[in-house]
Parts: C-alpha cells; structure tokens; sequence
C-alpha cells in the first residue's frame, strides 16, 4: 500500500511540474492544460450538421497543435468530453462514430491518430458506438501547407469506408477549407451512410 501512494504522489507531483501547452506559463493540471487556460479555450458551435468547439486561433490552435503534433495527448480527453457535451446538446440522432483515419505511415510516423483518440473519448462519454469505418489508402500532404484546389485533389479517392448505416458522427481535429470532410463524407455515404454530422475541435476562420 505504502508503494502504491509513493508511487501516485511521484506523478502528481511530475505532473504538476508539465508546463501548460497553452500558455506555456502555468503548471498544467489533468485537463492536460492549466485551468485558466482550460477555461478561455472553448466557443462552441452547434450547427445543423457540424459541431465546433471554437475558431482555430490563439489559445486554441495552440492546443490544437500540441495536441496534434507535439505528443501533447493528454488533452484528448478535454477535448473529447467538450465534444460529447456538446453531442448530447445538440438533437443528433447518431448510430455510430467514425474518426477521420491517418495513413498508416503517418500514423507510424506520429504514434497515435488524434481523431481516434478524441472519437474513443466521445464513445466513452456518449455510450455511442465506436466504428473506425474508414481508411486512408493514400499518403496525402498536409492539407494546412496547400492552396485550396490543391487541398481538394489532394484528398481525392484517398478514402474508403466500410459498409455502414444510419447517421453516422465524423470525428475530426481541424476542418480548415473542408476538403478531408467532404472527402470523408463521400466515402461514407458511398458505403450505406443514410447521412454524416462532423465534430471538430476548431474549424478555420
């Protein structure tokens, strides 16, 4: 027992010490962020297909980005229960969950795929199932780095979906011009999806 508490008081003490991906000024807290931060970070968007959690600037692209590229996959779980939240908000009638897929190159290059970790988060959080129905069967550039036409061939035919049913949710990170959404959409509904919402943490301006 004593080993047991010796042990858990050297990580919370460790992760006190992590500073926050945000600010980068406090110590972070298990939000993955500090409180402060946690608090500032979210604007939420219910529309009638898409759901955003805010406008991918300031405080929250730079979670967004620690999240995604930095290893920063603590705050999965912040993010993942905001968007459930905001799921059970919104008059959604979902029958499954679908995260957008990684190639798995860059999935081996990354270690994890971020729209996997949130879409296990929301699953947990909203008693949905989980359904990974897609795959990426082409490598594609990062979107952010290409003029908008070149985003769109970019992700052309670069998915494919199982077979599927109902209204399916799209868990994504970032939807910047919507290539990859729209994409993503295609598949599934070419695959038996009677139709697709999208949860995003940010969407561009």
């Amino acid at each position: 027992l004593g080993t047991r508490y010796s042990v858990l008081f050297t990580v919370v003490m460790f992760s006190s010490l992590i500073r926050c991906p945000v600010c980068r000024e406090r110590a972070s807290s298990s939000l993955g962020c500090c409180q402060a931060c946690a608090d500032e970070l979210f604007q939420v968007v219910i529309r009638e297909d898409l759901i955003v959690l805010g406008v991918y600037s300031g405080r929250l692209e730079r979670a967004v980005r620690a999240f995604k590229f930095h290893g920063t996959t603590r705050l999965s779980k912040l993010f993942g229960e905001q968007l459930a939240k905001a799921v059970k908000k919104s008059s959604w009638q979902i029958d499954a969950l679908c995260p957008v897929p990684l190639h798995w190159t860059r999935r081996l290059e990354r270690g994890y795929n971020q729209s996997a970790l949130l879409g296990k988060h929301i699953a947990k959080q909203t008693a949905l199932p989980y359904a990974p129905y897609l795959r990426r069967v082409k490598r594609t550039q990062q979107q952010a780095k290409l003029g908008k036409l070149e985003r769109l061939s970019n992700v052309e035919d670069a998915f494919v979906s199982k077979p599927c049913k109902g209204t399916i949710l799209l868990i994504d990170d970032v939807i910047t011009s919507g290539a990859t959404t729209r994409a993503c959409v295609r598949a599934l509904l070419g695959a038996g999806a009677n139709e697709v919402k999208v949860a995003a943490i940010a969407r561009a301006k």
